[in-house]
């Protein structure tokens, strides 16, 4: 389960505005899509109704960055009301730029400690640097983890190997102490590190986390410019797609994976088809369907094999009226014979009546592989 830390904002702190005297405290929940707690956001101010109004605040502004990355995009933010909670002490200078981060660490334990740490990091001294790193791996939070993955890349080798001493140290236990989505918004940003070891280390840290929320990071890092980094996230990927949540993830993603179908890395464009072809989301059979059009053989092979999946999975005939129509749409406007072809593939085995007609009138279409698919696929009614 995630580590419960509680953020606290004095006032109306959160919008950079001076603390008041307070006497009361409100609670707001942020819950992602299956209602599990991902962070608590209690404000203090003089009177109930303004203590839980920036409470929600708090927690939607938080949520809206978190949505920006791809990430709760099913997520909800949830009043709680009155709590009865001390509230540790608040940095008067809090800004908007510090809410970046969606994790309760800077405000919660071992923050003068990882603050001090953190400093010593930024040494020019690489004894002060290596005997920092080390201490790191006493402080089982996401902060240390972030920090002790920044230093993999120091220009210090015995630096770098503590670093990667206290990131083996830290990883299972902060993973398992965190919320999935947590660590994903912590430690995405350094996959677009310049460094391929800083993105080695954080293809592998996501790596350990049991859920199949990973999968839209390790997509886009199967095309990564380093080998070992595009082997980790293969291997991250493959460990994501086994997890039972797949195609609740991939639900919730799908607007993200048809994005993905469009990348100029056709490696992305492959591993994006594979997770569709396995979780079957069949409201993405359009972008499917055009993929079997790719200007790169594997990705078209891919293609077919999740338009097959998609049109064999036991609720694709109740696909909805608007995929259907935009089905049509793709058959009447396409110019290339192979997405035409298997449009009428995907049209015929919805078993929808409506779809005849647009059956009938490929009988004429000026390829010949196109005819022979109308032709079958009328025959199933």
């Amino acid at each position: 389960m995630m580590n419960t830390k509680v953020l606290v904002v004095m006032g109306m702190s959160l919008l950079g505005t001076v603390n008041v005297k307070a006497n009361v405290l409100c609670q707001a929940d942020m819950l992602d899509e299956s209602q599990m707690l991902v962070q608590n956001f209690v404000v203090e101010a003089d009177l109930e109704r303004e203590a839980c109004k920036q409470a929600m605040k708090g927690c939607r502004f938080t949520l809206r960055k978190l949505q920006k990355q791809g990430l709760m995009m099913g997520g909800t933010c949830q009043k709680i009301g009155l709590v009865d909670v001390a509230p540790p002490p608040v940095d008067d200078d809090l800004s908007s730029d510090d809410m970046d981060v969606p994790v309760g660490d800077q405000y919660g334990q071992f923050q003068y400690e990882l603050d001090d740490l953190q400093y010593a990091l930024s040494s020019s001294s690489w004894r002060t640097r290596l005997y920092a790193v080390k201490e790191l791996a006493n402080y089982p939070t996401l902060r240390a983890l972030k920090m002790a993955i920044e230093h993999m890349a120091d220009s210090d080798y015995d630096v770098r190997v503590a670093a990667s001493k206290s990131v083996n140290t830290l990883k299972v236990q902060v993973i398992q102490m965190s919320h999935p989505l947590e660590v994903i918004a912590r430690l995405e940003p350094l996959t677009k590190s310049s460094s391929w070891k800083k993105r080695l280390a954080a293809v592998k840290t996501l790596s350990q986390i049991q859920s199949a929320q990973t999968i839209l990071v390790m997509i886009k890092m199967v095309g990564d410019s380093d080998y070992d980094v595009r082997v980790a996230a293969v291997n991250g990927l493959n460990k994501a797609m086994s997890f039972s949540d797949l195609k609740k993830v991939a639900r919730t993603s799908k607007r993200e994976l048809v994005d993905l179908l469009s990348s100029s890395s056709w490696k992305t464009r492959l591993n994006a088809l594979k997770v569709l072809t396995k979780a079957k989301v069949r409201s993405t059979i359009v972008s499917v369907v055009k993929g079997t059009a790719d200007s790169d053989y594997d990705v078209r092979v891919q293609a077919v094999k999740a338009l097959n999946a998609l049109t064999n999975a036991r609720n694709y005939t109740g696909l909805s009226y608007g995929k259907i129509n935009k089905l049509k749409d793709l058959y009447n406007t396409s110019s290339s014979w192979k997405v035409r072809m298997n449009t009428l593939k995907a049209l015929g085995a919805t078993l929808n009546p409506s779809v005849k007609l647009t059956l009938m009138m490929a009988l004429d279409d000026s390829d010949y592989d196109v005819r022979v698919t109308a032709t079958q696929e009328l025959r199933k009614f």
